[in-house]
């Protein structure tokens, strides 16, 4: 029992950094995570011989994933009385949240039918042009504070070295 109250204490601390570079990496770093586990859920979803039970899981350890980031974000003392990037932050995994919890399973379900319909083929590629379309407003509002906050603060953004905003392949390869 010790140990659960421990564990338990440990993650309801506040999360607070003396360095903006820092507060903005840490921030990217929990990004980096939802994307390295949508890498892996993508890559079951393409692969072959990959049950459903295969994607499931996928799906289910990028769902605690970005659980764990948005508490890891709930955290995260504001920086010098500064929310906005971090709230963005918030929005941005809620979202991902949503997406996976909704429309990618809706997609995981028409990718196992045994019998794709045409009207299958429309579903799937309705439901990927809106995750399209709303994560676009999303990753604008997050892009647009991060910049905020770096320039409030006098440093310089430099590319992540995982994501790049223009590349949409990962929607290509369902």
């Amino acid at each position: 029992m010790v140990i659960g109250l421990t564990a338990f204490g440990v993650r309801s601390q506040t999360t607070s950094f003396s360095d903006p570079v820092d507060y903005n990496d840490y921030i990217i770093d929990l990004q980096d995570g939802i994307g390295y586990s949508l890498d892996y859920y993508m890559l079951e979803l393409n692969d072959s011989a990959a049950t459903y039970d295969d994607c499931e899981f996928a799906r289910e350890v990028l769902v605690m994933v970005i659980e764990d980031a948005v508490d890891s974000l709930k955290r995260l003392a504001p920086y010098d009385g500064n929310t906005d990037f971090r709230d963005r932050a918030v929005e941005l995994f809620n979202f991902y949240y949503s997406i996976v919890q909704n429309e990618y399973k809706q997609i995981q379900d028409i990718l196992f039918l045994t019998d794709y319909t045409t009207e299958d083929e429309m579903r799937y590629n309705s439901l990927v042009d809106d995750i399209v379309a709303r994560e676009t407003v999303y990753d604008d509002n997050f892009a647009a504070a991060q910049q905020a906050f770096a320039d409030k603060y006098g440093f310089e953004l430099v590319d992540d070295y995982y994501y790049d905003d223009s590349d949409t392949s990962d929607y290509d390869e369902w």
